[in-house]
């Protein structure tokens, strides 16, 4: 379960980071870079034994809103 979860956002993961990426290259790679980091303390956490541990990484959203963010820019200016 701690592999299947992250799987399941790969799709839009890229999709917005190679969107946003195109005029935002440098804060696209912070952002991810954000969100791969809490997806491995994510999963780190979770696969100690105890599902809470998996709240460790929900820093992981900060790099996702910095790409959704920068995917909006590209597309509207």
């Amino acid at each position: 379960r701690a592999h299947q979860n992250p799987l399941e956002n790969v799709p839009m993961f890229l999709v917005v980071a190679l969107l946003g990426g195109l005029l935002h290259p440098l804060a696209c790679a912070i952002g991810a870079g954000v969100y791969n980091l809490g997806k491995i303390c994510y999963i780190y956490g979770y696969s100690r034994g105890s599902p809470e541990g998996r709240y460790i990484g929900t820093f992981s959203y900060i790099g996702y809103f910095v790409l959704l963010g920068t995917c909006s820019l590209s597309l509207y200016f």
